[in-house]
């Protein structure tokens, strides 16, 4: 059975447009006068961010929370390092922002990411790390550039990914609706569960796990040596060259 992208898509603009129409119903309304403000912290290499924002990644030693925003709403996002995890958040519960909130992280070394609520992630430039951890609940973009030993992913709610560059393994758990277009990210070792509506587009090299109990569909570039399936559910497996 195959699970069309657009449906995937539609999930995913439905969850938007319902978190926007509850935001309306029960917001803090922007003030109209945008202002940026730059946070200085203290060292982390994990994140748990949870709201509606549009999140920016950069390697670098600057441990800074760049935020910009209607200035009534930037006074009320929180940033909070305890032990090395950074924690974003809003004393609000819905924000209505005249513009997208945008905030910018610089990071040394990345380990972990958590992201929940209306979240769109993305890399500016190329991240070397070595084990990433990735939770993603709600409805989240994600898309990452990036070098890394060994990825964990685990996606829950409607979630879109996008991976490029090269890791060791990436194993990765879908439960909703959930697609990942990594093509372009070279992997060893593929571990693929998933108990919702999944579509993934993978780069492997040298073993493929699949466990499905739901609907999906994978599409694989490479020349594993060994393809392990596991399923209860409908599943389409395709080589693309």
């Amino acid at each position: 059975m195959k699970v069309p992208y657009k449906f995937i898509g539609a999930a995913f603009l439905a969850t938007i447009l319902f978190t926007s129409q509850a935001c309306k119903e029960n917001c803090l309304q922007g003030s109209g006068n945008e202002k940026t403000d730059k946070r200085q912290l203290t060292a982390f290499s994990q994140l748990e961010i949870t709201g509606s924002f549009n999140v920016t990644l950069v390697q670098d030693s600057s441990n800074a929370v760049t935020i910009t925003a209607d200035d009534n709403i930037v006074s009320v996002i929180k940033t909070d390092v305890s032990g090395d995890k950074l924690k974003i958040s809003s004393d609000k519960k819905n924000l209505c922002s005249t513009k997208e909130i945008a905030i910018t992280i610089g990071v040394r070394n990345l380990k972990a990411i958590s992201a929940s609520g209306a979240i769109d992630m993305a890399s500016r430039g190329h991240l070397n790390l070595g084990d990433l951890d990735i939770d993603l609940a709600g409805a989240t973009k994600l898309n990452l550039d990036v070098t890394a030993a060994n990825i964990e992913t685990e996606a829950s709610g409607v979630n879109e990914i996008t991976l490029k560059g090269q890791a060791r393994s990436h194993k990765i758990e879908f439960s909703g609706s959930g697609n990942l277009k990594a093509f372009d990210l070279v992997t060893g070792n593929y571990n693929i569960e998933s108990s919702g509506q999944s579509d993934c587009e993978i780069n492997v090299l040298n073993e493929l796990n699949i466990h499905t109990t739901g609907a999906s569909e994978i599409k694989y570039k490479g020349t594993p040596t060994k393809i392990n399936k596991s399923k209860t559910g409908a599943l389409t497996l395709t080589k693309t060259d």
